[in-house]
């Protein structure tokens, strides 16, 4: 962000690199899923916390801490992918 100074080209060059990276890493099929399925909520948390002090930043995370669930398949995360965007 400090580069681009656009949250969309931010966000774009973030989603390039870590799928870059989980292309080329030997992950198994679920922590590779996981994994970005994890760095599509970093972008969406980035992008709900832009401009805001680090107070409300961690407030938000707290507030998300809630949310978390364990998953055990690829279904899982592709389930949960659909609810994210909804």
């Amino acid at each position: 962000m400090k580069t681009t100074k656009n949250k969309q080209k931010s966000v774009l060059w973030a989603q390039k690199v870590t799928h870059l990276y989980e292309k080329v890493t030997q992950n198994e099929m679920l922590d590779s899923a996981m994994d970005l399925h994890n760095n599509g909520v970093g972008r969406i948390c980035f992008l709900n916390t832009l401009g805001q002090n680090e107070d409300e930043i961690i407030k938000y995370l707290e507030s998300k801490i809630d949310e978390a669930v364990q998953i055990d398949s690829v279904k899982e995360i592709e389930v949960l992918a659909i609810d994210l965007f909804i």
